[in-house]
């Protein structure tokens, strides 16, 4: 988890450009948290990922489950 709070810092200095690269560290982290069972910040982090995937992508974009 260091490391992926290292990278969400990193890709949040660098503004709207990395919206997707931070998408997907949220979706990684997640994961984490699914497998520790902590499904609330899970939850949260889907989330989180979601709104970033929407707002760079569009909601029709390949990366949107319909």
């Amino acid at each position: 988890m260091e490391y992926f709070d290292r990278a969400v810092a990193i890709r949040n200095t660098q503004g709207s450009t990395a919206d997707t690269q931070l998408a997907l560290l949220y979706l990684c982290i997640g994961r984490v948290h699914t497998l520790a069972q902590d499904f609330g910040k899970a939850v949260k982090m889907f989330a989180m990922a979601e709104d970033l995937f929407i707002r760079a992508l569009g909601p029709e974009d390949h990366y949107m489950a319909q």
